[in-house]
């Protein structure tokens, strides 16, 4: 059977079965889960409905398990369903095979804090699927104020109204340098932003942006946004960036007004779970006047940042 030249799932027949049967609407459904700890936007579960992607975490079983649960349904028939879907090797993307590319960038581990924070307003499916990003930045000679831009070409995934999600994560000793969180947008419009208090002032700013409507499914975008952020102590971390998934191309540009530190170093962590393990990095750092610079081919699934010592003044 074929829907919208994409073959259905057999987990998107057994979840309009079960739904044909029971008082809940796919609304109900979405806010016990969220009750029961899993968070899922309302369009990805409709998505499934439609045949469009399935659930594919770490957690996906855990979720369907509890889906069922919801429904009253004690056969295992949606965990069957999705392992035979998964098992089968489809992508069931619209207008795309299994080897397309056009599947969301959906991280490879959702548990560290940063991907726990993004999943509350992310549909990963929908998401741009980054190829290539470029991070410039501009320090103050006290190391205390920042100046950010980042330049993105990504492809646009198969799905109605793709967005783009991006978040910054402040330290306590950390604020907002200008009078908004993102300004000079090019490729994007900011649809909303949430600020986020995850406790031992630590917070989250998440964004959500949608793309122009002329973007075309599988074309590559290019986007810029750029954000400025102050701190009450010297810092120390610069263009730290969480990639859970591979980009083909990364690069990171420094310019530091009071001339770049000696012992700058670009390292690399491990996610695993709610630690960082570094591990050895062979990207070569590339120092022009006051700058410093990074740049590395199929570059993610990690943690990376400029670290250094900042001098005492």
């Amino acid at each position: 059977m074929s829907t919208n030249k994409h073959e259905r799932s057999y987990f998107a027949q057994e979840l309009n079965d079960i739904l044909a049967g029971i008082s809940m609407t796919p609304e109900d459904i979405v806010r016990e889960l969220n009750k029961q700890g899993f968070p899922l936007p309302l369009h990805t579960f409709s998505y499934w409905l439609q045949g469009y992607f399935l659930p594919r975490s770490d957690s996906a079983f855990q979720l369907v398990g509890t889906l069922e649960g919801i429904c009253g349904i004690t056969d295992n028939r949606l965990s069957d369903a999705l392992l035979h879907d998964l098992s089968s090797g489809a992508s069931f993307v619209p207008g795309a095979d299994a080897s397309s590319e056009l599947v969301g960038s959906v991280p490879s581990d959702a548990s560290t804090r940063f991907a726990t924070v993004a999943d509350r307003m992310i549909d990963w499916e929908a998401n741009l699927i980054q190829r290539a990003v470029r991070d410039e930045i501009w320090i103050s000679s006290d190391y205390k104020y920042t100046r950010h831009k980042a330049t993105v070409l990504a492809r646009v995934p198969a799905v109605p109204n793709p967005t783009f999600v991006f978040q910054l994560i402040y330290e306590p000793y950390e604020t907002v340098g200008g009078d908004d969180y993102f300004y000079d947008l090019a490729g994007i419009e900011l649809k909303k932003q949430e600020l986020f208090d995850e406790g031992d002032g630590i917070r989250v700013c998440a964004a959500q942006f949608s793309l122009p409507d002329d973007v075309v499914p599988g074309d590559l975008h290019r986007l810029s946004y750029s954000w400025d952020e102050s701190s009450q102590i010297p810092r120390e971390k610069l263009s730290e960036r969480f990639l859970p998934w591979s980009l083909d191309f990364y690069s990171s540009t420094i310019t530091f007004e009071g001339g770049v530190p000696d012992d700058i170093r670009y390292v690399v962590f491990m996610p695993m779970g709610e630690q960082e393990v570094e591990i050895d990095s062979d990207i070569p750092l590339i120092r022009e006047g006051n700058t410093v610079s990074i740049s590395t081919k199929n570059f993610g699934n990690i943690i990376g940042s400029f670290r250094y010592t900042a001098p005492v003044k």
